[in-house]
């Protein structure tokens, strides 16, 4: 019987197992090694609009990301889920205190100032920072299931100039499954060690 190679489910499982047994002080650290590449890297020097997101449990932690961008003058989003309808909106903060616990006790941002595409036309730069449970060598990315990074770039795609994943280097696995539906990162920026 031929060996079947793990499915996305438990590539998950492994990935966020391993990721939640990262001690406080790693976390801090290798999430500070990932800002730094962040910030110095072109595509956030040209970027005038960041979509990013708010970190949870054991996420690479974006709030020294986040912060930079408002002092850096670049206008600020973040995600809100809405499951009932499976969708994702962006909302601009001018300060990480304009968020709330929301879907699943992420902090979200009031729904004021959505993230429109279609009223920037082709103006600025803007930079997409992506969470994920695991990625593999290709750059395909496992996100947390239910889609909604997928969803809201099968839209509005077009409109992100550089879509960026965020992970530590033990979220690496050997290879993702890849759907049709699934849209992968331009870039992951890692940090840390593996396993």
């Amino acid at each position: 019987m031929k060996h079947m190679a793990p499915d996305k489910k438990e590539l998950r499982r492994l990935a966020l197992q391993w990721r939640d047994g990262i001690p406080e002080a790693d976390r801090a650290e290798w999430s500070q090694q990932i800002q730094e590449l962040v910030i110095t890297s072109r595509w956030y020097k040209e970027a005038e609009i960041i979509l990013s997101y708010a970190s949870f449990r054991s996420e690479v932690v974006t709030d020294g990301i986040n912060e930079r961008a408002l002092r850096d003058g670049k206008r600020l989003y973040l995600p809100k889920t809405y499951p009932d309808r499976r969708e994702m909106i962006f909302y601009r903060i001018r300060d990480l205190d304009d968020t709330s616990s929301g879907y699943q006790g992420i902090r979200e941002p009031r729904e004021q100032e959505p993230w429109n595409p279609q009223a920037q036309g082709a103006g600025p730069a803007v930079l997409m920072l992506m969470p994920g449970a695991a990625y593999d060598r290709r750059g395909s990315r496992i996100g947390y299931g239910g889609g909604y990074y997928d969803r809201f770039l099968g839209s509005f795609g077009n409109s992100v100039s550089y879509k960026v994943m965020l992970a530590f280097a033990g979220q690496q696995v050997t290879e993702i499954p890849v759907e049709v539906c699934d849209i992968p990162p331009d870039r992951i920026i890692t940090g840390g060690s593996d396993r």
